[in-house]
């Protein structure tokens, strides 16, 4: 059976995120790279042949850089 392509899905918070891998739990998740999806269509089916990738880019959560005493945390999408 072929898997059903679906445009990258790009919601805005963590927990947009777990119900989308929920509902989903074959999909990938992407933190960048989103504009290969601009390829032609049979160029995004033989990379990407999951039923849905998830856009981690508008997750403002993962936009954050934290510091403790300790560390500096950097969110999944912050540039380097």
């Amino acid at each position: 059976m072929d898997k059903i392509l679906h445009p990258p899905s790009r919601p805005t918070s963590l927990s947009e995120v777990l119900q989308l891998l929920n509902r989903y739990p074959d999909s990938i998740i992407l933190a960048g790279g989103t504009h290969s999806f601009s390829l032609q269509p049979q160029m995004r089916s033989t990379q990407f042949p999951h039923p849905l990738v998830i856009s981690l880019d508008r997750v403002e959560e993962l936009h954050r850089v934290s510091r403790t005493e300790r560390y500096l945390e950097f969110g999944a999408v912050v540039p380097l």
